[in-house]
């Protein structure tokens, strides 16, 4: 069952992320047709790999003494890319 979510979910990824590529050209435009897939895809990839590791260990990886300042970056800028994308 593992596999499968992990299977499906990074199938999930690469489908927003070929959706967020195809909007490249018009990202000058309407970059939100661009951000939102690919933040999406980001945070579908990181859910793919909590599958496999289980979810509390992962985490508990991810917020180490040594990843937790890059995950903490990763996590804001994300989220605050998703806020301005969508919400302003």
């Amino acid at each position: 069952q593992r596999y499968a979510a992990f299977s499906m979910s990074i199938l999930g990824a690469l489908l927003l992320f070929l959706l967020a590529f195809m909007h490249v050209p018009l990202v000058i435009l309407r970059p939100g047709k661009f951000v939102v897939p690919y933040c999406l895809g980001n945070i579908m990839l990181f859910v793919s790999f909590g599958f496999i590791h289980g979810f509390y260990s992962y985490i508990m990886h991810l917020f180490s003494a040594n990843r937790w300042p890059y995950s903490a970056a990763f996590l804001g800028t994300t989220v605050l890319t998703l806020y301005v994308a969508m919400v302003m």
